[in-house]
C-alpha cells in the first residue's frame, strides 16, 4: 500500500507518503496508516491480539482518530495538541469497548504514533512502541519514547542496548490503545524548518533498520521513494509487518 499527498501553504509545502507491507509468512497486515492531507494528520498504528484482533483494533482506532479530528478541527475550540490527545483517547476507549463486547476480540490492542503539521509546528502523540523521528540537516532525532518493558529496564540500567535488542520481553508493552478505557498519551511539539523530514514507523521497521540507515534514506529521497525504500530494507530482515510514513517540509 502506497499513499502520497502534497499540501501547500503560503510559506511551506508539505509532501507526504506512506507505505505498509505484510510481514513475511503472515496471513494479514495488522499495521494501518493514516495519511490525511487535508487535516495534515499522519499516523502509524500496529495492531496486536491475534490474527483477527490486531487488524480490528488498528483499523477501529484509526477510524476513531480521523473521525474525531474531522468533527472537531473545524470548530477550532481546542488547541491542536489537546485535539490530538483527545482523539487518541477516543480511539483507546473505542478499542477497549469493542474488545469487551466480543469474546474473540478480548485483549486486542494497538500502538499509535500520530502527528499533526500546523503553521510550521509539529505535534506528535504516541502510545506503545511505534516511533517518530525528525531528520534535520543530517541529524536524526528520536521524538518518542517506547512504552515497553525493555525501555523501562534500559532506563534504570538493568539492560544494555545490545541486551535489549535480543530480550525476550522486547515486544511487551506497558501502554497500548485497548488495554484500558483511558490511556496516557505522550505529546511533544517541535518547530519545523524547510528541509525537515518526519518519519513515523512501526517496530517492524525500527527494530531491524539502524538509525544511520534511516537517516541516509531520509536525506536522499523524496517522501514516496523514502517510505518505499525503508520498507524494502526491512522486509527481508524480519517477519513483522512494516510501515513507514514520511512527511517532508519544503519551501513553497
Amino acid at each position: 500500500m502506497l499513499t502520497s499527498t502534497r499540501v501547500q501553504s503560503t510559506s511551506q509545502v508539505i509532501r507526504s507518503a506512506g507505505v505498509t507491507r505484510r510481514g513475511r509468512g503472515r496471513e494479514t497486515n495488522q499495521d494501518v496508516l493514516i495519511v490525511e492531507s487535508q487535516l495534515s494528520l499522519f499516523a502509524v498504528l500496529d495492531g496486536m491480539g491475534g490474527v483477527v484482533g490486531g487488524d480490528v483494533a488498528a483499523r477501529l482506532a484509526a477510524d476513531a482518530i480521523v473521525s474525531f479530528m474531522k468533527e472537531n478541527a473545524v470548530a477550532k475550540t481546542l488547541q491542536t495538541r489537546d485535539l490530538l490527545d483527545l482523539a487518541i483517547g477516543e480511539a483507546a476507549a473505542a478499542v477497549y469497548l469493542q474488545s469487551k463486547r466480543s469474546e474473540h476480540l478480548n485483549g486486542m490492542g494497538t500502538t499509535v504514533v500520530a502527528c499533526v503539521v500546523e503553521c510550521g509546528r509539529l505535534i506528535v502523540g504516541n502510545v506503545g512502541d511505534s516511533r517518530a523521528y525528525l531528520w534535520r540537516r543530517g541529524e536524526l532525532l528520536a521524538l518518542t519514547r517506547d512504552h515497553s518493558v525493555v525501555q523501562e529496564l534500559l532506563d534504570v540500567g538493568w539492560l544494555s542496548v545490545s541486551e535489549a535488542a535480543v530480550s525476550h520481553t522486547k515486544n511487551f508493552l506497558t501502554r497500548s490503545l485497548g488495554l484500558d478505557p483511558v490511556v496516557a498519551v505522550d505529546l511533544v511539539e517541535h518547530a519545523l524548518e524547510p528541509g525537515d523530514r518526519v518519519l513515523l514507523c512501526s517496530d517492524g521497521l525500527h527494530d531491524v533498520v539502524s538509525g544511520n540507515e534511516l537517516a541516509d534514506v531520509l536525506a536522499s529521497r523524496a517522501p514516496e521513494h523514502a517510505a518505499e525504500q525503508l520498507v524494502e530494507l526491512a522486509l527481508p530482515r524480519g517477519t513483522d509487518d512494516i510501515s513507514a510514513v514520511v512527511v517532508a517540509v519544503e519551501h513553497a
